[in-house]
């Protein structure tokens, strides 16, 4: 689908989405809806190794949450 999104920023997406990553703990988690998440709820959580904790807190309601998962979903191929 067309969705304005940065071509790098939509192709990340894909590549990650019902992947396993490893999170900054060692543990390995998978990129699914659960993930999604609890990652927009509680960005610093569940960090993925590479990356700092620099997320700040939702300004969104769990039907927004909802949204944009989905949205996501639909950018798997």
């Amino acid at each position: 689908p067309q969705t304005g999104m940065n071509k790098d920023v939509r192709t990340k997406l894909e590549g990650d989405l019902w992947r396993e990553k490893t999170i900054n703990s060692g543990q390995n988690i998978k990129v699914d809806e659960a993930y999604l998440k609890e990652s927009i709820f509680q960005p610093n959580a569940k960090i993925v190794k590479g990356f700092p904790p620099v997320m700040p807190p939702p300004v969104i309601n769990k039907q927004e949450a909802m949204a944009i998962i989905e949205f996501i979903k639909t950018l798997q191929h």
